[in-house]
């Protein structure tokens, strides 16, 4: 019986006191050749995906997602796939990667390439949410 108290005793300390991943806040513009096509915010967990689909009234759009990471307490890598809609298919324009720090504005750039005839840029300022 000893033995079975301190295992359920290790059990519940070692599972009370995780830390929950921190909740991050993205404020997101999306620029296709320089025209502001879509400026979401999203909140998500550190280390999970979060995802908006932006359309307009002819079905055309884009779709985000993205999955922040803080680490170091302040540095946030975020990894972006980017996907266009039209005509009721995606087309991947790219899966671009950048690291921010808290409060700080990052740009990432992508020319056309064999993807995609556009130049997308995306800017984010990642925070964390009190």
């Amino acid at each position: 019986m000893t033995l079975f108290s301190s295992l359920l005793v290790a059990f519940f300390t070692s599972t009370a006191w995780a830390a929950e991943p921190p909740v991050l806040m993205l404020d997101i513009t999306l620029k296709i050749d320089e025209e502001v096509v879509s400026k979401p915010k999203l909140t998500t967990l550190s280390g999970e995906p979060a995802s908006i689909k932006s359309v307009a009234g002819d079905e055309s759009g884009f779709f985000i997602e993205v999955t922040p990471t803080l680490r170091d307490g302040n540095q946030v890598h975020m990894q972006f796939a980017l996907t266009s809609l039209s005509d009721g298919t995606r087309k991947e324009l790219g899966k671009p990667q950048v690291v921010s720090l808290l409060g700080q504005a990052a740009e990432i750039t992508q020319g056309p390439s064999g993807r995609s005839s556009k130049t997308v840029t995306l800017a984010v300022t990642p925070t964390l949410k009190d």
